[in-house]
C-alpha cells in the first residue's frame, strides 16, 4: 500500500515537473518573440529587413535583468546562408533600445562619393607616402567592410601592393587609419593555412591510421611544408609520435606512412 502511494506521489511529482519545464519554455519563447518584435522597430532595421528572408535569434543579456540581445540573419533564397545582418539590445520591460548595429552594405554611389576623401586622406599619411614614393604610378581600389564597419583602400603596382584600414566616425565625421598592411602577405598566410588544413585532412584518410590513434583521448597534429605541395604530417600525444604521413595535396595522394 505504501509502495503504491509512493509511486503515485513520484508520478505526480514528475508530471508537475514536466508541466513546470513546459511552462518555462513557453515563457522563454514568448520573451524571445517580444524582444524580436521590439528589435524590428529599431530605426536601422525597419527598412533593412524589408524584402529579406531573415531569421532572428534572441537571448538574455547579462548586463541587465530585462536586457535581451537580438541578432538578425539573412537566410538568402536557399534559407541556409545565415548571413549576419547585425544586432539590437532591447529592454523587454520598458521597450528601450540600448544599442544597435546594422551591418548594412554601402551602395556603389556611397562608395564612389567616399573614394576621393579616403584617397586624399591616406595620401597625406607619411607611412603610406614612404611606401608609394610616387603615387601616380599606382592604381587603387576602395571597399567597405560592413561587418567591421571600416573602409579599406588599397594600392597596387604590378605584384606590389599596400592597403590601409580606415574607420569613419560618422558622428564626428572624422577618419582614422587603424592599420596599414600588405594584402599579398595576408593572402599568402591564408593560403598556407588552407594548405596546412588540407594536408591534415588528407593524412586522416591514410589506411589504418585509427589503429595508431586508438586508445588516445587527445593527440596533436604537426604539419610542415616540404615544397611542391608536399607536406609531412605527424600525429603526437604527450610528445610521443603516434603516426606519420607524407602527403601531396596537389595530387591528393598519400606518399608515405609510418
Amino acid at each position: 500500500m505504501h509502495i503504491k502511494r509512493a509511486l503515485r506521489f513520484l508520478a505526480l511529482l514528475s508530471l508537475l515537473l514536466i508541466v513546470a519545464i513546459g511552462t518555462q519554455a513557453q515563457e522563454y519563447e514568448q520573451l524571445q518573440k517580444q524582444a524580436i518584435m521590439l528589435a524590428m522597430t529599431q530605426d536601422d532595421f525597419v527598412d533593412f529587413l524589408e524584402g529579406v528572408n531573415w531569421e532572428a535569434n534572441a537571448y538574455p543579456n547579462d548586463d541587465s535583468e530585462y536586457a535581451w540581445t537580438v541578432e538578425f540573419f539573412d537566410m538568402g533564397e536557399s534559407g541556409d546562408d545565415w548571413d549576419w545582418m547585425g544586432y539590437v539590445v532591447v529592454d523587454i520591460h520598458t521597450g528601450n533600445i540600448y544599442e544597435a548595429y546594422a551591418a548594412r552594405p554601402k551602395s556603389d554611389e556611397e562608395v564612389a562619393a567616399m573614394e576621393p576623401r579616403l584617397l586624399d586622406f591616406v595620401l597625406n599619411d607619411a607611412a603610406i607616402l614612404a611606401s608609394l614614393e610616387n603615387p601616380d604610378e599606382w592604381g587603387h581600389w576602395v571597399g567597405y567592410d560592413r561587418w567591421e564597419s571600416v573602409w579599406n583602400i588599397g594600392f597596387y603596382r604590378g605584384l606590389d601592393a599596400i592597403a590601409a584600414t580606415i574607420r569613419h566616425d560618422e558622428e564626428f565625421d572624422t577618419l582614422t587609419i587603424e592599420d596599414i598592411y600588405d594584402p599579398n602577405a595576408l593572402d599568402e598566410m591564408q593560403q598556407t593555412e588552407n594548405d596546412r588544413a588540407n594536408a591534415i585532412s588528407l593524412a586522416y584518410e591514410a589506411q589504418d591510421i585509427w589503429q595508431y590513434l586508438e586508445g588516445h583521448d587527445e593527440w596533436y597534429t604537426y604539419a610542415q611544408p616540404q615544397g611542391d605541395g608536399i607536406w609531412s604530417v605527424t600525429f603526437s600525444s604527450d610528445d610521443q609520435p603516434l603516426f606519420y604521413a607524407l602527403v601531396n595535396i596537389n595530387e591528393w595522394q598519400i606518399l608515405e606512412i609510418r
